[in-house]
């Protein structure tokens, strides 16, 4: 794994695929796992260190997070902001070369150098205002979007409006320059989770999913998800909201 510079050749050919791993400067073991499932690509990823949110200072991390509890009336972790702060250097990262889409990966994803060749064959495509979901967050599975549409000649599902509140995770992700863009556009109006999908995708943007690469299904493996389960609220279901 290498840290290359925006005016990289590679990166500056639009038809390249960069691929961007989210990770902490301590957590070698699980970059050593990555080179293991990964032995072709991994070279050519790009770390993006990440931000640990529990060491940011306690007036820092109150002002980034205020208006995201204001808005949904619950805290931002300390590692679901760092989460979030970490994405958002990934993408900015991404803007600053030429390539048309992002493959944004947290460290802790499972897979193959096969799997990365399948993503990088649908990233082409993709519509403009467009993220493409590489797998699904723990035992969710795609009888949950039966209200998504299949596209025609590829293993992706388009994700109803409906849906978007019931899907997260942001282990592996295509984005395009105008979808990129879009996110931080959104997390200027309101720094919110990594994740929020009903909040990036509105009438502009379309959500679409592939089954390719896996989490971890050990919950305590993930600090994310740790602090999350902590915190979360459980939500109704739409027949009871109703």
């Amino acid at each position: 794994m290498r840290h290359l510079l925006p005016g990289s050749q590679k990166l500056n050919d639009p038809k390249i695929l960069p691929v961007y791993v989210v990770s902490l400067e301590q957590d070698i073991k699980r970059r050593a796992i990555l080179k293991e499932q990964f032995p072709l690509f991994y070279d050519q990823f790009i770390r993006i260190k990440a931000i640990d949110g529990r060491k940011l200072s306690a007036d820092e991390y109150f002002n980034k997070i205020l208006p995201f509890f204001k808005k949904y009336n619950r805290p931002m972790s300390p590692a679901e902001l760092g989460a979030t702060l970490s994405h958002i250097q990934a993408l900015e990262d991404f803007l600053k070369t030429n390539a048309a889409f992002a493959l944004i990966l947290e460290d802790d994803v499972l897979g193959s150098d096969e799997n990365i060749r399948a993503i990088q064959s649908m990233a082409s495509f993709l519509p403009a205002q467009s993220v493409l979901l590489c797998g699904l967050q723990y035992n969710d599975s795609i009888s949950k979007f039966r209200r998504g549409k299949k596209v025609k000649s590829l293993p992706l599902y388009k994700i109803s409006t409906f849906s978007h509140p019931y899907v997260w995770g942001s282990y592996a992700y295509v984005v395009t320059r105008f979808s990129a863009q879009h996110i931080l556009d959104k997390h200027r109006s309101t720094l919110v989770l990594s994740d929020k999908y009903d909040y990036f995708m509105d009438a502009n943007m379309e959500l679409y999913v592939t089954i390719q690469l896996q989490h971890p299904e050990n919950r305590e493996l993930s600090n994310i998800q740790g602090d999350r389960d902590k915190i979360q609220v459980p939500k109704k279901s739409f027949l009871q909201k109703i």
